[in-house]
């Protein structure tokens, strides 16, 4: 959180008890229709983020199609679907309780990655000192933002009372119809994560995972979203947690991806580490283990993790094509391994010379570049001369639109977030292998990412 200074916490009209409406039902045309909330930054969902955030809230109503989500919410649709945000908030108010819930009411959108419980009660203090009907976070153009902000409910409800009576409906009306009714004041963003942030477009989501990056929060957010997802309750020695996985992964010393680094640390610390801890779990529980070294730069790493691996018991093994070099030389890589797997995201990064820790470099990391893309094809179709299966992990699989071109490509399978993927499922429903042979075509003879994806979106025809 970073507002400048303002609200004392003073509760000079009783504002303690809050609820919270989410609007999480936007098109995300910029991204291509993705299923936004869903978009993961720092390891979490963009709306566990922000549910996370408004977790003190009396009752808090998510304005969506219902979803799996981090904790329990009410759901509400506006009518019709897709009528805008005043429609939306409307309705969201209305399964809050109406005229009847808490005093005050916390209003945002979900995808803001940097709101955080401290935000909330900044906006929350500053409403309870009095003077206004509506407090908004103000970002660093001076400019206040209605989707952050705490609002009285009276003055809410009718407001928007009189919008309907004046204009029969709400659908499509803009949110200043709302806020040119109420009397406002605004908490100022300083520097740092702006808590108004939201992420409209690629460029954005890479810029916040830059920067949650940047203040060294990423592996941390990775161990909370593994253990809430593994239903454990542990506490966590990272640097045990890193040597631990370092053994397991053949003494990698370039790190690993926070989750896997997590899952192999957790199950060779459980059995007392190392690769024999890995193998020993398989042979116990009879599961289908497959393994990967992560970061192979040349053939002769991916071929000791595999003679290792195997002389251990782990009889499927693989190797990550996280660095150009290793897409260079696929078809080396797929002579010892079983398998491949492209990590998109650092592969954009070496690429590109691109550190994903500046966000002012991350029209580089877009996953529609041709030239990356291009790398995408190659360690495809050196995967296909060999008979080994070669996956895509990474956001670049959560997009609908790119599974249509990975697959062109000679993708063999797409790891995304849950939440991800029935919309990449639906998309792939609807085309051939050849239609998908020929939007990868067009993305790779585009001389950029915006014109990659506005070629392919055509082409497409606007189904996605």
């Amino acid at each position: 959180m970073s507002f400048g200074s303002g609200g004392s916490g003073v509760s000079g009209r009783g504002v303690g008890v809050f609820d919270a409406v989410v609007l999480a039902g936007g098109g995300a045309r910029r991204l291509g229709g993705v299923d936004k909330p869903g978009l993961r930054v720092g390891g979490r969902a963009l709306i566990d983020r922000v549910l996370a955030a408004c977790g003190q809230a009396r009752t808090t109503v998510v304005v969506a199609v219902p979803r799996e989500v981090a904790r329990e919410v009410v759901w509400a649709r506006e009518e019709p679907a897709g009528g805008g945000p005043l429609a939306a908030l409307a309705a969201g108010i209305a399964a809050a309780g109406g005229a009847e819930g808490a005093s005050a009411v916390v209003v945002v959108s979900a995808d803001l990655p940097f709101l955080d419980e401290a935000a909330v009660r900044a906006l929350l203090a500053r409403l309870a000192e009095g003077g206004a009907d509506a407090v908004l976070a103000r970002d660093a153009e001076g400019r206040d933002q209605p989707l952050v902000g705490a609002y009285l409910r009276a003055p809410l409800v009718r407001a928007l009372a009189e919008i309907r009576a004046g204009e029969g409906e709400l659908t499509g009306l803009p949110l200043r119809r709302l806020t040119s009714r109420l009397t406002l004041d605004h908490l100022a963003e300083e520097g740092g994560a702006p808590v108004s942030f939201d992420c409209d477009t690629w460029g954005d989501l890479a810029a916040a995972r830059a920067r949650i990056r940047e203040h060294g929060h990423v592996l941390n957010e990775w161990i909370l979203a593994a253990k809430e997802e593994l239903g454990i309750d542990l506490d966590v020695d990272i640097r045990v947690l890193l040597d631990l996985a370092r053994d397991a992964a053949h003494g990698v010393e370039r790190p690993a991806a926070p989750l896997t680094t997590f899952l192999v640390g957790y199950a060779a610390g459980r059995a007392g580490g190392g690769p024999e801890a890995v193998a020993e779990a398989a042979r116990s529980t009879g599961a289908d283990v497959w393994v990967m070294a992560p970061m192979v730069s040349v053939p002769a790493e991916a071929r000791a993790f595999a003679e290792r691996a195997r002389a251990h018991g782990l009889p499927t093994v693989g190797a990550m094509v996280e660095v150009p070099a290793a897409a260079l030389r696929a078809g080396q890589l797929a002579e010892v391994c079983d398998f491949l797997s492209i990590g998109t995201n650092d592969l954009a990064q070496y690429a590109f010379a691109a550190d994903r820790m500046l966000g002012s470099l991350a029209e580089l990391l877009d996953p529609w570049q041709p030239a990356l893309l291009e790398l995408v094809r190659q360690a495809a179709e050196a995967g296909a001369a060999h008979g080994r299966p070669v996956g895509v992990c990474g956001e670049a699989a959560a997009d609908p639109l790119l599974a249509l071109v990975l697959t062109g490509l000679g993708v063999t399978s797409l790891s995304a977030a849950p939440g991800c993927l029935p919309a990449v499922r639906a998309a792939l429903a609807t085309r051939t292998l050849e239609e998908c042979r020929t939007l990868a075509g067009l993305a790779l003879a585009a001389p950029d990412a915006v014109a990659a994806r506005t070629a392919v979106a055509e082409a497409a025809g606007g189904t996605v």
